[in-house]
């Protein structure tokens, strides 16, 4: 009976105020959207915490990526050239270089470096378990869509490869992109287009960007790799 009081007296009251009468019906019917805050400052300050804690989970992540492909675009070997010798020397093919082995084995073994945080969410419910699956997945992809494209930006950054620098690329590129398909991740267009564009022999390349072939290619990076290689349209 208090309650029931209680609660006619503040009907009253609201009569008497019929704009805080408004404001609160108002309320009562935002509150039967599912999207409705009943603290929507405190639910913004939780977002923006959640979305600090997200990004810094990410540069730890992402931290040695970074490392290992800081210098990439500036590597020696891409402009080197074969040493004339008087003798003829066979051909050894091209071994992928530290940098991209180690970036490739860090993303590998990523899974496993996730596993203590997805255990502080996973429990005997097989609900749980896949929220903890999603939880490493979702962040192995990010790392591993974050190394791509600082790879990708190194590789823009380069001024002049020669051929023995493109066939080396070339092969860093291919151990990168198998590492990828080995996630379960597309390779990029221009990731690809580097690739293709490295692997076709000099005097080829325009060739091949003007055939049916070269519809596939990402035509910027074509053309940066063109400007790399000193190979002139006109």
């Amino acid at each position: 009976m208090a309650g029931r009081a209680s609660l006619d007296v503040a009907a009253i009251r609201l009569v008497d105020v019929p704009e805080k009468a408004r404001k609160l019906l108002n309320l009562l019917e935002q509150s039967k959207d599912p999207r409705f805050h009943a603290l929507p400052l405190a639910s913004q300050r939780v977002a923006a915490f959640a979305d600090t804690v997200n990004e810094l989970v990410y540069d730890i992540l992402i931290s040695k990526v970074r490392q290992r492909l800081g210098e990439v675009s500036r590597l020696p070997i891409w402009s080197s050239v074969e040493e004339q010798t008087a003798f003829a020397l066979p051909n050894f093919s091209s071994y992928p270089q530290a940098y991209v082995t180690s970036v490739g084995e860090y993303l590998l073994t990523l899974p496993q470096q996730l596993e203590p945080l997805a255990e502080g969410i996973s429990t005997n419910g097989d609900s749980n378990n896949e929220d903890a699956q999603f939880f490493a997945t979702e962040w192995m992809f990010k790392v591993a869509e974050g190394a791509t494209a600082l790879y990708m930006e190194q590789l823009r950054g380069i001024q002049y490869i020669s051929d023995r620098g493109a066939q080396q690329l070339c092969v860093d590129i291919e151990y990168l992109s198998n590492v990828l398909a080995a996630l379960s991740m597309p390779i990029p267009p221009v990731l690809a287009t580097f690739q293709t564009c490295l692997a076709t022999p000099r005097d080829e390349l325009k060739d091949v960007m003007k055939s049916d072939a070269g519809r596939e290619l990402d035509f910027p990076t074509a053309n940066l790799v063109c400007k790399m290689r000193r190979i002139s349209f006109d």
